[in-house]
């Protein structure tokens, strides 16, 4: 909050009143600029002194989007964690909006990045209230597959999601039982809300241009990574309660055997995003100590 003082400096506002901002500032998990906001500054002001005392250029990227692919060149974490943002990807650039451009774990970070991909940084300084804001876009994916979830959860009733439960049990009944669960599994995971959970792990990969995408069952949640450049990236976790469902509803696009558990199984399908045939999908799938494992190549 060291810029504060910049503001009583240009006459801006009172010391009094900066006082009363790092009070509230203290008390509450709200955005500096917000507080200041509040006591009639205007975000023009407070990105123009921020731009001074940075000697940095500022850029106003609120009520924008940045596309999931610009985003996946920082990872999430990061920037949660420096209060970063890619803006944009030019030829040799990277553009990249920090809240405080002196952090210099932030700048070393961004640099790391920057030098995998041979690209030089732009720096820009962005207000706090723009930061939280565009870090939403990072929960797009996430925001779209929970609704996908929750539209599952009511949707199931009872009695077909105890045919997902048996699935798993699938391998070790007989083969007209096994049809018959098959049947009922299919019904289950070729209904909207499943659909709705792979096709939007396909979007998602297809726009971060990843080259593959890593589905991975642990004992307390499902791992979704893209490969992006290289580098796997964490971009979404579901819960268990989903396993059979989509290892079921990508086993059925693959046109692979629902009841096979033990042996590893190869299969490959073409994938449509809003109608326009987008990418190749070569996948396998290997049986671990606990869980499936689906790994999909493009």
């Amino acid at each position: 909050m060291d810029y504060l003082l910049e503001f009583s400096k240009k006459d801006i506002v009172s010391k009094d009143v900066l006082e009363t901002v790092r009070k509230e500032k203290r008390k509450e998990d709200e955005a500096l600029d917000a507080i200041l906001q509040k006591h009639g500054i205007a975000r023009e002001q407070i990105l123009s002194v921020k731009s001074d005392y940075y000697g940095v250029p500022s850029i106003d990227i609120a009520n924008t989007s940045i596309p999931h692919q610009t985003l996946q060149v920082i990872p999430q974490e990061s920037s949660r964690h420096y209060k970063i943002i890619p803006l944009e990807v030019n030829d040799d650039t990277l553009e990249v909006g920090f809240v405080d451009p002196d952090n210099r774990q932030a700048l070393d970070a961004v640099q790391f990045i920057a030098n995998k991909r041979n690209l030089t940084i732009e720096k820009y300084v962005i207000t706090e209230s723009d930061f939280r804001e565009r870090f939403e876009d990072y929960e797009s994916l996430s925001g779209e597959v929970s609704q996908a979830l929750d539209d599952l959860e009511t949707e199931l009733s009872s009695e077909e999601k105890q045919v997902s439960e048996d699935i798993e049990a699938i391998s070790e009944e007989s083969d007209e039982a096994v049809k018959e669960d098959e049947d009922g599994k299919k019904r289950i995971v070729e209904d909207a809300p499943v659909t709705k959970i792979v096709a939007t792990i396909l979007q998602y990969a297809t726009e971060g241009g990843a080259s593959d995408v890593h589905i991975e069952p642990m004992e307390e949640r499902i791992r979704v990574r893209f490969r992006v450049s290289g580098t796997l990236h964490t971009s979404l976790q579901l819960p268990t309660s989903v396993k059979s469902a989509v290892v079921a509803r990508i086993k059925i696009l693959s046109e692979l055997k629902l009841d096979e558990r033990r042996k590893p199984q190869d299969g490959r399908f073409s994938a449509h995003i809003q109608g326009r045939k987008v990418f190749r999908v070569e996948r396998w799938i290997f049986v671990s100590q606990h869980f499936q494992h689906i790994m999909e190549r493009k």
